[in-house]
């Protein structure tokens, strides 16, 4: 590990990018995605209830079936765990008959919890990848603490800390950012006509923002570090 500290130090920081805003995008694409099947149950209990007529049920219940398949459209139906044969009520587990009669949709709240499920465990990338960055650090600390002076090893903990909260800070700030942007240019070139696109937009978006971020805002948390080792320690 010693003679491959630069080496680690770059997958590292590279892996935390990619985990952290890759997944942290996907989750978020799920989530948006559950809220559209959460949707489909709402129209469905007031048909049942009386509450609306058949022609009103079925509108608005074809509306939400576009949403869904314009996010499930290639690349963007991964993770979600849903086929991609047959109509769209088939692949979502949902049989109108059997629900007029029995009020349950087991099929499709099995689809729901499964998606839940998934963007729940993307989630916890972002947590991955900030303990990569605080690796990273790590690293870096460890290869100033031995060399054996001891104020080289102490300014190291001061620059290297500052470095990786500074960069985990902008990556966050810069992910947000760069994935709003991205989803908003692809709909400004009109490529919002598959939601698969704009998702790729989003992750890409997401990276890149991660990737500026960091690197913009490491160097100023280096410097405050070096700011604090020189009031504190010298």
């Amino acid at each position: 590990m010693v003679q491959n500290y630069d080496v680690l130090q770059s997958i590292m920081g590279y892996g935390s990018i990619g985990i952290g805003s890759t997944t942290g995008a996907w989750s978020a694409h799920l989530r948006e995605l559950e809220k559209l099947l959460k949707a489909v149950e709402n129209p469905m209990q007031r048909w049942r209830s009386g509450a609306l007529t058949n022609d009103q049920f079925f509108a608005q219940r074809q509306v939400l079936f576009t949403k869904i398949e314009t996010r499930l459209q290639n690349i963007g139906r991964l993770g979600s765990g849903l086929g991609n044969q047959g109509k769209i009520k088939d692949i979502l587990g949902i049989s109108t008959k059997r629900f007029l009669h029995t009020g349950e949709l087991r099929g499709y709240a099995y689809n729901v919890r499964r998606i839940s499920a998934t963007a729940k465990v993307l989630s916890r990338g972002t947590y991955v990848g900030v303990a990569l960055d605080v690796g990273v650090a790590a690293l870096e600390i460890q290869e100033a603490c031995s060399l054996g002076r001891e104020d080289v090893c102490t300014r190291a903990k001061y620059v290297e800390s500052g470095r990786a909260a500074a960069g985990i800070a902008g990556a966050a700030g810069g992910a947000w950012l760069g994935g709003g942007a991205a989803g908003g240019i692809c709909l400004g070139l009109g490529l919002a006509s598959s939601g698969a696109i704009t998702v790729g937009c989003v992750v890409v978006g997401s990276v890149a923002g991660a990737i500026g971020g960091g690197k913009a805002l490491s160097p100023f948390g280096a410097d405050a570090g070096s700011v604090l080792f020189s009031t504190f320690e010298e």
